[in-house]
């Protein structure tokens, strides 16, 4: 008897259940049948950062031995020079150099041992009317280092001994003064091309140094090939 009231109930149950979510639906507002989900517009992806790529791609070549061990970089372009307070006419334009000799202490910084300068003939009246030319040049022994500062951008320092030397042309070219002090230099660049571990790239360089008598500083634009 028991059993058969439980069993009523159940169905009693099961039956009124579809009977109430239809009232449930027929109370239901109309409206929310409406109601449309605006979808997001689709992803624009932007141009991609140039030195995110750049820095992503040597990451990849840094096990070929890109910016690793030991670098050699040699530089040669168009000069200027000028003394300041020094007895010998000292200013002029010519060429520069720069050979540097390195190894990397990270991916980014160069240690260097470098030997740079500026050198040009210089032509010039006397008060007796009579033109002389001499040549000039200027050296610097440097120890400094290079580093990157973006992917193909690099910036470099040093410091070391100077000399200048000022040679007399012709019957009078054993007529030379040697001078000796400290100077300076610094200097960026930009790589145009790379094929794997060379590196060609346009360079600016500046150079400075103080002797007893007076100041010389210099500088010069030009290209530098660099083998990593």
């Amino acid at each position: 008897m028991i059993r058969a009231g439980v069993l009523a109930i159940a169905a009693a149950c099961l039956v009124a259940a579809p009977i109430a979510a239809r009232a449930d639906d027929e109370k239901a507002d109309p409206k929310d049948d409406k109601i449309v989900v605006k979808p997001l517009p689709p992803y624009k992806p932007g141009k991609p950062d140039r030195w995110a790529v750049l820095g992503g791609e040597e990451a990849n070549l840094e096990g070929t031995g890109i910016r690793s061990g030991f670098a050699f970089v040699g530089y040669l372009g168009a000069g200027l020079q000028i003394g300041v307070e020094v007895p010998e006419r000292a200013t002029g334009t010519g060429g520069a150099f720069s050979f540097r000799l390195g190894r990397f202490a990270n991916r980014d910084t160069l240690i260097t041992l470098e030997i740079c300068g500026t050198v040009f003939p210089h032509t010039f009246t006397t008060d007796d009317a009579m033109k002389h030319r001499r040549f000039n040049q200027s050296a610097l022994a440097a120890f400094g280092a290079q580093t990157y500062v973006a992917p193909t951008f690099w910036i470099r320092i040093g410091a070391g001994l100077a000399s200048f030397t000022s040679r007399a042309e012709g019957v009078m070219r054993n007529e030379t003064d040697n001078k000796f002090g400290g100077g300076a230099v610094a200097g960026a660049g930009v790589e145009i091309v790379r094929r794997k571990s060379v590196s060609l790239a346009v360079e600016l360089i500046a150079t400075g140094a103080i002797y007893r008598d007076g100041l010389i500083v210099g500088g010069g634009l030009g290209l530098s090939l660099g083998i990593y």
